[in-house]
């Protein structure tokens, strides 16, 4: 459970780092990244949609 959670948090600042670029019009190099990297971190950290009501 711990390595789902350090998967998870993982993708914090990488978010964060990519909102940085595109608000201050860097080149979107952990944008990016961020895209080829997503969907792997959230399976390894075993992430599900949740469903609103």
């Amino acid at each position: 459970m711990e390595r789902e959670i350090a998967w998870g948090a993982g993708l914090w600042p990488a978010v964060h780092n990519a909102r940085w670029e595109a608000l201050h019009g860097d080149r979107p190099l952990s944008g990016a990244a961020l895209r080829a990297q997503a969907a792997e971190r959230l399976r390894r950290a075993n992430a599900r949609p949740r469903v609103s009501p």
